[in-house]
C-alpha cells in the first residue's frame, strides 16, 4: 500500500466507473472488478521487517500481559497487548480485539482476561490516532475525509501486520485466529476479515455498513460535529470517498466463515439501519442477535453468546 497505490487508485476507479454512487440512488455493494481494485489498498510487503519488541510483561496469576510493539507500513509503530493463558498444553487460539472510536488497546484487557480463562490468547492493538498513537489535534473521524480514509485503511493493514507478528509466536496457533470488534472495531473488523483469510471466526458488536448512512444519521458527537462543520456535506460524496473501507462492499466476502453480529434495537451511534445493512449484505453462514438496548449492550447476555460461538467454531 505504497504512495503509488494511494494516488493511482483514483485513476483506476475513474476507469471502472462508479455508477453505484449516483445521487438519490440507494447505495449497493460494488461489482467484483471494483472490489478487486479496493483490495489493492490493503496489500503490503510481507517481508517488511516487523522489528517486534516485548516492552513489558505483567504476571496476572492465571495469565500474562505483554506490552508489545512492531513496525507496520508507512513507518508506523503499532503498540498492543498480547494476553496469554499460562495453562496451555500447546499452541492456543487467539482472538483479535478491535476497540471502538476513542478507545485503545487497554479496552482489550478485560476481554483478554475472559478469553484467557477459556484457554485462548488475545491481541489488542491501538488503532491509528488512538492510545499510544494519539496525535494532538488529529482525529480519525473528522471533516478531512481522505485523511480519515487513510487512517482507517492503515489500521486494517496494521492488523494484518499484527497477525504476521502472531505467526512468530510459538504460543499461538495461526490456524485458529478469531476476531471481536466493537463499534468502529466492528466496522473495521468486517473489512479486515474480508481481506485477511487468516481470520477464521469474526464477531462484530454494534457494527454497521454504509459510511454515508452512518455519517448522516449517527448521534455520535464526532458525527454531529462533522455535520455542523460541513452543513452542505454530500453524503453520497462521503460514501464515495470512504468506499474502499466500507463494510458495504466487503461483508459479502467474509463467507464462508461463520459471522456473528450483536446489536441493540435502539442504537443511534451506529444507527440501526446501518446494523441491518451490514447483516443484509453479509452472506451465510451468519447469525444476528438483537437486544433491548442502545449502543451499550448487556454484557451478561452478550459474553456467553460470543463464548459459545467461539467454542463452536474456533
Amino acid at each position: 500500500m505504497g504512495r503509488r497505490n494511494r494516488w493511482g487508485i483514483g485513476l483506476w476507479l475513474a476507469a471502472l466507473g462508479l455508477a453505484w454512487i449516483s445521487p438519490g440512488v440507494a447505495r449497493e455493494p460494488v461489482d467484483e472488478a471494483t472490489y478487486r481494485v479496493f483490495l489493492e489498498f490493503y496489500q503490503y510487503d510481507r517481508d517488511l521487517p516487523l522489528n517486534a519488541q516485548v516492552l513489558e510483561v505483567r504476571d496476572q496469576g492465571t495469565f500474562s500481559v505483554e506490552k508489545i510493539s512492531f513496525v507496520s507500513t508507512h513507518h508506523e509503530t503499532v503498540y498492543g497487548y498480547l494476553i496469554l493463558p499460562k495453562e496451555r498444553p500447546g499452541p492456543v487460539s487467539c482472538v483479535l480485539f478491535l476497540h471502538g472510536y476513542g478507545g485503545s488497546k487497554e479496552d482489550g484487557l478485560m476481554a483478554g482476561a475472559l478469553l484467557a480463562a477459556t484457554g485462548r490468547a488475545c491481541l489488542a492493538l491501538d488503532a491509528q490516532y488512538h492510545g499510544d498513537r494519539k496525535r494532538e489535534g488529529v482525529d480519525i473521524y473528522s471533516p478531512f475525509l481522505y485523511r480519515d480514509r487513510d487512517a482507517l485503511i492503515q489500521t486494517v493493514v496494521d492488523w494484518r501486520r499484527g497477525i504476521d507478528y502472531l505467526e512468530t509466536r510459538p504460543e499461538i496457533d495461526p490456524q485458529r485466529i478469531g476476531l471481536i470488534g466493537g463499534s468502529m472495531g466492528a466496522i473495521l473488523g468486517a473489512v479486515l476479515t474480508a481481506v485477511e483469510p487468516r481470520v477464521k471466526v469474526p464477531v462484530l458488536v454494534v457494527g454497521g455498513a454504509d459510511w454515508g448512512l452512518m455519517a448522516e444519521k449517527s448521534q455520535l458527537e464526532a458525527g454531529i460535529r462533522l455535520r455542523e462543520a460541513r452543513p452542505n456535506l454530500d453524503f453520497d460524496e462521503l460514501a464515495r470517498i470512504l468506499a474502499p473501507v466500507d463494510p458495504l462492499h466487503f461483508a459479502a466476502h467474509i463467507s464462508p466463515r461463520p459471522l456473528l453480529l450483536q446489536n441493540g434495537r435502539f442504537d443511534n451511534i451506529v444507527p440501526v439501519e446501518a446494523n441491518q445493512r451490514l447483516y443484509e449484505v453479509a452472506r451465510e453462514p451468519k447469525h444476528i442477535d438483537w437486544y433491548d438496548a442502545g449502543h451499550d449492550l448487556p454484557l451478561d447476555q452478550v459474553v456467553p453468546r460470543i463464548t459459545a460461538w467461539l467454542d463452536k467454531y474456533l
